[in-house]
């Protein structure tokens, strides 16, 4: 079970071969965790882009098939300015919880990468 399903996980994290067996399941799953909402995070990126793609696609084919008619303009400013202009009014609990679950993960992620590097200036 442990270099089935345990091993292939910790090392698909990032999580060293050596630093795998000083660890305890718990620690892997909140790695595991922790990809898993920076996944999200990447998919909501880049589901934003393709919105800004789209604008810009549009923009561009009516201008050249409407030429001067074409009322059609590219995004005035970003989507998420509006959006956290609202969310700074009005956060419900749940997004608070999940914004402070993600930064815990990213502080995590944080920790794991600076004991790497100090792991490894001590040349172990």
């Amino acid at each position: 079970m442990v270099e089935n399903e345990w091993l292939p996980q910790a090392l698909t994290l990032g999580i060293s071969y050596n630093d795998f067996w000083h660890m305890n399941p718990r620690i892997i799953k909140i790695h595991l965790k922790a990809q898993k909402i920076k996944e999200q995070m990447i998919d909501e990126k880049l589901w934003r882009m393709g919105l800004y793609v789209e604008s810009a696609v549009a923009t561009a084919v009516e201008h050249n098939l409407a030429g001067r008619k074409a009322k059609s303009q590219y995004v005035k400013k970003p989507f998420l300015q509006d959006a956290q202009i609202s969310e700074k009014k009005e956060l419900s609990e749940e997004r608070k919880a999940e914004m402070e679950n993600q930064k815990l993960a990213m502080t995590l992620r944080i920790m794991q990468a600076n004991y790497e590097i100090s792991k490894s200036a001590r040349g172990q």
